[in-house]
């Protein structure tokens, strides 16, 4: 890092008047929600891929700063955990971590902590931080024990900049960052009581008041989270709108929701404008997830006597790939050589490492229809958590109490496009197959809850489809609001679901959830359960859980995937012997689409109770398939 990147000093300039007349160009450039997605491939399919990586989203920046002289480089979190990659990489430590090295290498001036920069321990994120040659911020995270910050809070970039006419001037940037207080919750295990994490909405009101105060001319928000509601309550997870509020910020850099912006398919509000990508308008980006696209936010700054101001601003997207006509990804750059090269050795001895079996199963495990039916690739996580919450319990007081599950299929299309989907071929299950399946470091929570609880849960993930009419056809089925991780089945219990009914009715006779039964016999609002559910689920995510719902301290933190692979192991095969245990209400002469993977017009026979028709391909490559109700 330069001397002058974060010193506050005065440097000789122009003449007053000059100064007074100047106009400054500065872009900002973002990346978020890497995810240890550094090369050009597929690690779950052990394929190359053109879908997005950081080695093709430094190709991007390359071409970015030499469109523009004055340019600064950000990440917005989540860099550090997620795919096979980053299981090896935590697996097998490294210094300095590949991750870091190639930031190190892009050069960014800042860096924000995310969530999942936790999830994997302190000190593995300690010691991967140790090698960055960039400020890492995070102004709303905190050490319990000193009551000091776990990272500095803000950082004041000091840059020297040339304005239109070729002048020099100082520019001080104030970047402020924040993350989801609800990290500790679901990485409570990792974290261990280790930080403490506050309301993001007071730190950036903190944050840019501090800035400002230390002589920022320029402020940029680096909020790892959702764009969310205007009216979000303390402590919410989504907070773009209100932090957007915020007196004195210029930019607002968001990400956590996998989400783009600007994004000219989004509805519109009075305060976000998706198409000039403005939230309140204050110039936002959102630059998707896993390095495919760069986020761009252009300022014209003038100076008066009063200082620098913003006077024009331009958020945009650049993407790595584009789908053709014929639904297929083409890449739109070449990886970064550098990139490739420096991570070369951790690429191939993470492919072997994830290459090791660990169970057999008969048929393809696969999530391409998980949003219509029970499938065996939820079915199993499923029956897993089941097993081992019952032996969990067995020797407890709720040892005769039954036990439900709940889980939601994490790759199923949606915000992830038509690749984003779990498939896991015959044959051996391979340690990259488990993580396909279970992608998220997860720990398992035991909840009490009374049938009336299981019926609401259920009433609330029905959310995930748009309310039909009879004697229709071909309607509209996903509800594009809800990510397909939101789309909670249950297991233990069977039940149908009434999609000509709205969901969130209050009154059982009107909601969409029909026989709700277990064993047979229909469920009562006062009858007791154990549910298994994940830790992120627990601590209020989807807004299914309340904080007064009883836990039940058997689960011992287990890891969902652990927990899986116990299972698999013994059981790989009894998956595929079971019935679905929901469905879809009947509804005479009305149909659905479904939007889902092209390769799913190869295993129709896995759901050939359903009533499916393939049809063509959207734009966007999704397959569609009618399904008669």
């Amino acid at each position: 890092m330069p001397d002058d990147a974060v010193i506050r000093c005065a440097v000789s300039g122009p003449d007053i008047k000059a100064r007074r007349q100047a106009t400054v160009h500065l872009r900002l450039l973002a990346t978020s929600d890497i995810h240890v997605s550094l090369s050009p491939f597929d690690y779950f399919k052990d394929t190359e891929s053109v879908t997005g990586c950081l080695s093709l989203t430094a190709s991007l920046i390359a071409k970015a700063r030499e469109e523009a002289e004055n340019c600064l480089l950000f990440d917005n979190g989540d860099f550090l955990n997620g795919g096979p990659l980053g299981d090896y990489i935590q697996f097998s430590p490294a210094q300095p971590n590949p991750v870091i090295q190639a930031m190190n290498c892009l050069n960014y001036d800042a860096v924000n902590l995310g969530n999942h920069e936790f999830s994997s321990g302190i000190e593995f994120l300690e010691n991967a931080l140790e090698s960055a040659q960039f400020p890492v911020i995070s102004a709303n995270t905190f050490t319990p024990e000193l009551g000091a910050h776990f990272v500095q809070p803000w950082v004041v970039l000091n840059r020297r900049v040339s304005d239109l006419d070729g002048q020099p001037h100082l520019l001080r940037i104030g970047v402020v960052g924040v993350l989801p207080p609800q990290t500790t919750i679901w990485d409570k295990q990792a974290i261990a009581g280790r930080v403490v994490i506050s309301d993001m909405q007071n730190a950036i009101v903190w944050g840019a008041d501090a800035v400002k105060r230390a002589g920022a001319d320029v402020v940029v928000i680096l909020a790892h989270c959702g764009i969310g509601q205007a009216d979000a309550p303390p402590m919410a997870e989504d907070a773009g709108i209100a932090i957007s509020g915020t007196k004195g910020i210029d930019a607002l850099i968001l990400g956590h929701a996998h989400l783009r912006f600007p994004d000219p398919t989004m509805a519109a509000s009075g305060e976000v404008d998706p198409v000039a990508g403005k939230v309140r308008n204050i110039p936002t980006i959102m630059p998707g997830a896993f390095g495919s696209h760069l986020g761009v936010i252009d300022l014209d700054l003038c100076r008066d006597a009063e200082g620098w101001h913003v006077t024009s601003s331009q958020a945009s997207l650049r993407a790595t790939a584009a789908r053709l006509p014929s639904g297929e990804l083409c890449p739109l750059v070449q990886p970064d050589k550098a990139i490739v090269k420096q991570i070369a050795s951790f690429h191939e001895a993470a492919r072997i490492w994830v290459s090791r079996p660990i169970a057999q199963t008969a048929s393809a495990l696969h999530s391409y229809f998980s949003m219509i039916t029970d499938v065996p690739a939820i079915r199993v996580i499923h029956q897993a958590q089941i097993a081992f919450l019952q032996k969990a319990l067995a020797e407890t007081k709720w040892a005769d109490m039954p036990v439900v599950s709940a889980t939601a299929p994490f790759k199923a299309g949606g915000r992830g496009g038509p690749d984003y989907f779990t498939f896991v071929p015959p044959g051996e299950v391979l340690l990259r197959h488990l993580a396909d399946l279970y992608l998220y470091p997860n720990t398992l929570t035991a909840v009490l809850m009374r049938g009336a609880e299981l019926r609401r849960w259920l009433e609330l993930s029905s959310s995930s489809f748009l309310p039909i009419e009879k004697g229709q056809a071909d309607q509209r089925l996903l509800n594009p609001e809800v990510p397909p991780f939101h789309f909670d089945s249950l297991a233990g219990v069977t039940y149908e679901i009434d999609l000509t009914n709205p969901f969130g009715a209050t009154r059982p006779s009107a909601g969409r959830i029909r026989e709700l039964k277990h064993n047979g016999l229909c469920v009562t609002d006062d009858q007791l359960f154990i549910m298994a559910v994940n830790s992120y689920r627990a601590s209020g995510s989807g807004g299914y859980l309340h904080d007064t719902s009883t836990r039940i301290p058997v689960a011992q933190d287990r890891l969902c995937r652990d927990i899986l692979e116990d299972y698999l192991r013994c059981h790989g095969d009894e998956v595929h012997k079971t019935a679905p245990n929901w469905r879809f209400a009947k509804v005479p002469d009305t149909s659905v689409i479904l939007e889902t993977s092209p390769a799913a017009l190869h295993y129709l026979q896995d759901v050939d109770y359903l009533d499916l028709t393939p049809l063509g391909m959207t734009p966007q490559g999704f397959l569609q398939v009618r399904l008669a109700l």
